[in-house]
This record gives structure tokens, sequence and C-alpha cells, in this order.
């Protein structure tokens, strides 16, 4: 987190401005460790990230791996004695996966999500156990089968039991395969899936201007594109609501990120226009006060600039608005269907016009900027979508500058066969079986599906890796996604 940065904040909860205090610690302009002072609070600055929400409010058995306030309160009693090292000794017995991403404790990305997967696994399956208690919510239907064999008391106790042996199970199948965990993970899949690469390619034809806003970027899919296509902005902002993935971003993706960890439900910390552009990850589903995030993103765009909401899904596309087995969180507010997003984005960007595009095949965005922008072409592209999820684009009709010509000339030095290729002989690429069917979450529905095999490019034309970018066979990933260290390489 830089200095800079936390001079231009205002703070989310009463609009003062914010400064850093004394005896902060950091390399140069960059502080890893401190504490921001408003008029109201001190908000501390761990590892970088500042913590300015004052409670995550999220849900979930996540809370677990890293307890936000808790991690709160220990960094604002070290750090305001200036005690680092007694911080990180907190960290280390009440939130050891951040504090091993805090020290850079992992060979790679891949030794990370293995990681938080098996501790993710242990906390999800007590938790969908222990909210089994109240007969709605978790893991019910196992309660039910217990409470036909044994009373109240003794079911739930043995449900925990149950639970307690499927997650070492399920912990054990991972440690014996850990590619499988890569394989199926929603966060690293997001580093190669076409889906994903069709949003890459639609930003290569946005300006990206000096500051850029990523609002909810998970492990960072977004930031990586920009790392890899050197377009990072003179200064990258990271919004999101869980400290896991902004260590994650930081310390597997870029270093010259500003991340802070805030509920983005709140008003953002930021005057009015102050951003460039701003890029909104998957996440607008997920947030209970979709209209308030949207006014608020669009409210931090610059009328030169542009708002991307990526990945919109509603209730068409077969989630559940009430799903006692969803232990991320049960009750979502879901739309009926992607179409009904237009009156909502409608609602909330006021004098900004909204263009949308139906996800589809990534190689479409090889020949330009493909939006729907008049009212025809949106009831087009709307009426009868040939995928279940949607991307936005808000801009200003007046100020905005237009789309840019996209810059591929990138990908030669920085492509690599996608994690869903073993290389065979003489350049040759196999496509793995596992990824012989894919899902909705991974390509669109109409996406043609991963060729079997595939020849490396060599020295071939930039068009030549861009296709087979676009196919799939070639990914962005991030400098330390997986290296021979983890011990974690793909299955030859």
């Amino acid at each position: 987190m830089r200095a800079a940065t936390i001079e231009a904040l205002v703070c989310p909860y009463t609009g003062g401005p914010l400064r850093l205090a004394e005896g902060a610690i950091g390399d140069g302009d960059r502080i890893e460790f401190g504490l921001v002072r408003s008029e109201s609070f001190d908000f501390p600055i761990v590892g970088g990230v500042l913590l300015l929400g004052l409670g995550k409010g999220y849900g979930g058995h996540e809370e677990g791996l890293a307890p936000y306030v808790p991690i709160q309160a220990a960094a604002i009693e070290h750090l305001g004695r200036g005690d680092v090292e007694g911080l990180l000794r907190w960290l280390r017995r009440h939130a050891p996966l951040v504090h091993r991403l805090m020290i850079d404790g992992y060979a790679d990305y891949a030794e990370f999500a293995l990681d938080l997967h098996t501790r993710g696994l242990r906390l999800e399956s007590a938790a969908l156990a222990a909210d089994a208690d109240y007969g709605v919510l978790g893991d019910v239907g196992v309660r039910r089968r217990l409470r036909q064999l044994l009373p109240d008391p003794a079911a739930a106790w043995a449900h925990r039991r149950v639970a307690g042996v499927r997650a070492w199970r399920s912990s054990a199948r991972a440690a014996r395969h850990p590619e499988a965990v890569l394989d199926s993970s929603f966060y690293a899949q997001r580093f190669y899936s076409p889906r994903a690469a069709a949003t890459a390619l639609q930003v290569a034809h946005l300006p990206i201007g000096d500051r850029v806003l990523s609002l909810c970027g998970g492990h960072g899919m977004f930031e990586n594109i920009l790392e890899q296509s050197g377009r990072l902005p003179g200064q990258l902002v990271c919004v999101d609501g869980q400290l896991v993935n902004l260590l994650a971003v930081s310390r597997f993706v870029t270093p010259e990120a500003d991340p802070i960890c805030l509920d983005v439900q709140l008003t953002l910390p930021f005057r009015d226009g102050w951003f460039d552009g701003v890029f909104s990850s998957t996440c607008l589903p997920e947030i209970p006060a979709q209209a308030h995030f949207l006014r608020e993103a669009i409210r931090v765009t610059g009328t030169h600039g542009w708002t991307l909401f990526d990945s919109l899904w509603a209730l068409d596309s077969g989630v559940l608005r009430c799903d006692p087995y969803r232990s991320y969180r049960y009750l979502q507010n879901f739309l009926p269907d992607t179409a009904s997003y237009r009156a909502l984005l409608t609602r909330c960007a006021g004098t900004r016009a909204v263009a949308y595009s139906v996800s589809g095949a990534p190689a479409e965005q090889l020949r330009g900027a493909r939006w729907a922008v008049g009212e025809d072409e949106i009831d087009a592209e709307l009426a009868d979508p040939a995928d279940t999820e949607l991307n936005a684009l808000v801009v200003d009709r007046a100020g905005f500058g237009g789309f840019v010509t996209a810059d591929h000339s990138w990908m030669p030095d920085r492509l690599v066969p996608s994690p869903a290729y073993r290389p065979g002989d003489h350049g040759q690429l196999r496509r793995r079986d596992v990824f012989a069917e894919l899902s909705p979450v991974f390509a669109s529905l109409d996406f043609p599906g991963l060729p079997a095999q595939a020849e490396l490019p060599g020295a071939g034309p930039v068009a030549r890796w861009a296709e087979l970018y676009a196919a799939g066979v070639m990914a962005a990933l991030p400098r330390r996604y997986r290296t021979a260290d983890s011990g974690l390489l793909a299955p030859a």
C-alpha cells in the first residue's frame, strides 16, 4: 500500500480524510505495516493490505481461514506499539494461512491453492454440519437420515463426527491427487479458462489510463492480464472483502497493486470520477446490495473512462436463491434471468450508457470491440442469449474516449501452454482427458470446446498466438503459478 494512495482516500464511514500515522514500516513509498488514522478510527495495514472494513460481513467458512475482526484487533494492538514481530507470531498461531502468505511462505500459487482447498474443506464441512442444527441450512440431508436412527442431541454429535471423517478423506484425496484440486478450482481456472480469456480480450480494446480499480478481483485474473500484457497503470487499486484474496494477488500476480480490504456494500473510499477504468470480476450477483455497488463503481469512474462488469449470472443459470448447501452464503438475491440486468443497470447508470455482450467464444473478440450499444442491438443480444452469463460496459456518451486497437504483441513472450494440456512430441500439445467436457463456469455454452491436440506456435506470427489464446490452448498464467519446487506439475 502506497502512502500516496492513502492520502487520496476518504473515510467510508465519515467522509473525512485519512492519513498515515507515525511509525509505519515499509520500503520506500510502500507501507507493509502501520496504522491509517481517520477522525473515528485507526485502521491497520497488514502485509501491505489496508484493513479498512470494520466487520467482514460476508459469512461462510472462509472466516475460519482469515478471522477478519480478530486480525484487525490484533493488528491495532501490536502495531500501535510498533510490534510487527508480535503480530506475526499472533498470525502464525491464529491464522496460519494468512501468516504463510504474508511471509511469502509458498513456493507458488499451486501450493497455496492446495493449502487453501485443504483447510477450506475442513472448515466448510464443519460449518455445514453445525448449521444443520437449525434444520433448514447446512448439510440437512445427512442430519435427517441420522435423526431416523438417533435422538436429536446424538444425531448432532454424530453429524459432526461424520463431517470430520468426510473432510479428512477429502483432504487425503487432495494430497494424493493435488493436480485435481487445481483442475477444479474456480480461482485457478480463472487464469486459463476460455470464459476469462473472452473478458481479457475485451479489456484489450479498452484504454487503461493512469488509475484503475479492480473490485472483487478474486485471485487476480484481471490484474494478471494487465501485468502480463504490459498494461499496468501507474496506480492499480484492488478492493475485495476477503483478505486472503488480496494477499494472493500481491504475492503471486503483482506487487504493484494497492490492496484495500473493505465490505464492498459500503461507500467506496474514493472521490467522484477518480479512476480511468473500473473492473468488477464475477462478483455482482454475490453482493446483496447490488444497486448500491453498481452506483458506487460508476460514481468513482471518470466521465472519460469505463466501468466493466464481467460474468453476470442469474437464476436461469441453475443457481438457487435459497440453497441450504451453499456454505459461502445460503441466501442470494439473484435476478430471475440475465436479461433482467438491463433494467437494474439502466436505473443505476444515470446519464451514462450501458453496452452488453453475452459471453461467447473468445475468438469473436479478436475482430474488434464487440458490444451491443443501440436499443435494437441490445434487444437482439438479450432476447435469445446463447449463454447464461453477461458482460456489461458503462460509459459516458460524450466523455468516453473510445476503444483502442488491441495489441497482442506481448503474447509470444508471455503465453504458455494451458494447464488443460500436456506436452507431447515435436511441439505437440495433447488435451488432458479431464478437459474433454467443459463446465459452463469454465467456458461459455457456445464455446466449441478445447481442441484435442494443438501445435505450439514457435516463431509463428502474433495472430497465431492470439488464436491459440482464444482457443484456450495457450494461457497467460502468473509467473508464479506453478513451479517444479511445488511438486504440483501436471501429470505426464
